[in-house]
């Protein structure tokens, strides 16, 4: 692993542990096995290690799901695809997801979101569940509402869920997760 790479999984473990105002720089390369200057002469800033390290994750996650959502026919399927296999990845990567939860609730990450930069007109291209809901919207198919609103309806849910299960360090049963997953297509549906 690069020097690189293992200051983002540090930022990432860090992160999830102690949350993203305790995660020092210090902290970080204490845990990368790095001196903190590496981090500064890589990433510049301590914002700009974040946002990386957010892009990162949101990068993983979609190499792991875009074969899946590629062989799903219509914004629904795709939805209902890419909620399946995100799930599937977070309960493998707890610490991403955490780190994500983390990330998008301070300025800077809601800022980078993708429903966030899609209603600034932004270019979101790469970013599955807004393509997929944007399709889904052009067509009729999915509710005429905010990006926001609709990231909201299908994301938010799906990240509690998952969150709940790391706390209480129990996994739902399949019938739960299938239930979630339809509940969540279900409400952008037009």
């Amino acid at each position: 692993m690069s020097k690189r790479d293992s200051i983002l999984q540090a930022t990432i473990d860090v992160v999830a542990m102690h949350g993203i105002s305790d995660s020092p720089t210090t902290e970080i390369a204490k845990e990368a096995g790095a001196a903190q200057l590496t981090i500064f002469r890589l990433f510049g800033t301590k914002k700009e290690l974040f946002q990386q390290t957010y892009e990162e994750v949101e990068q993983r996650l979609q190499n792991q799901c875009l074969s899946k959502i590629n062989q799903a026919q219509g914004p629904e399927q795709k939805l209902l695809t890419l909620l399946k296999e995100g799930i599937k990845y977070y309960r493998k990567y707890p610490n991403e997801l955490a780190f994500f939860q983390q990330y998008t609730h301070t300025l800077e990450g809601l800022l980078q979101r993708p429903d966030f930069r899609y209603e600034e007109g932004k270019n979101i291209s790469g970013f599955s569940l807004v393509m997929i809901l944007d399709e889904g919207k052009q067509q009729g198919i999915f509710k005429n509402l905010p990006m926001t609103a609709l990231v909201g309806l299908t994301a938010a849910p799906v990240a509690m869920f998952l969150r709940l299960e790391q706390i209480r360090k129990k996994e739902h049963p399949k019938s739960e997760t299938d239930l979630l997953i339809q509940a969540c297509s279900q409400a952008v549906k037009a």
